[in-house]
């Protein structure tokens, strides 16, 4: 039996505590879009196109492009890139955030959702 597992994570990786887990693949995806359009509410959400363009073409360098880290990329529009790999889509939302409070200074990050297919026994 399929379950999967719907959640986020912030810009070090660490899971959110909003963890779902749901045996229906598209109540899974409807959590995902959910997810997806809160992380995007809560942030700067970078919409410059050369800025996205380099981030699209950094995504595409190695490791990411070596076949045993094989994607497949699904979408690449701004301000997110969505992509399955093995048996996780994943969404990466790229954001600016003022990492500067002296200056007027902004960094770039990323936050993600994921739908995670896990097998029951």
């Amino acid at each position: 039996m399929k379950a999967y597992k719907v959640y986020t994570t912030d810009m070090m990786g660490f899971e959110d505590s909003k963890t779902i887990y749901t045996t229906s693949y598209t109540i899974a995806v409807k959590h995902f879009n959910e997810q997806l359009q809160t992380i995007m509410a809560e942030n700067d959400i970078i919409t410059d196109k050369e800025s996205f363009g380099d981030i699209k073409t950094r995504f595409k360098e190695p490791p990411l492009s070596e076949p045993k880290f094989a994607i497949e990329i699904i979408c690449m529009k701004a301000p997110y890139i969505i992509y399955k790999q093995g048996n996780r889509l994943q969404a990466l939302v790229h954001f600016d955030y003022k990492c500067s409070y002296e200056y007027d200074e902004y960094d770039e990050g990323i936050n993600s959702t994921c739908i995670e297919e896990i097998e029951m026994l």
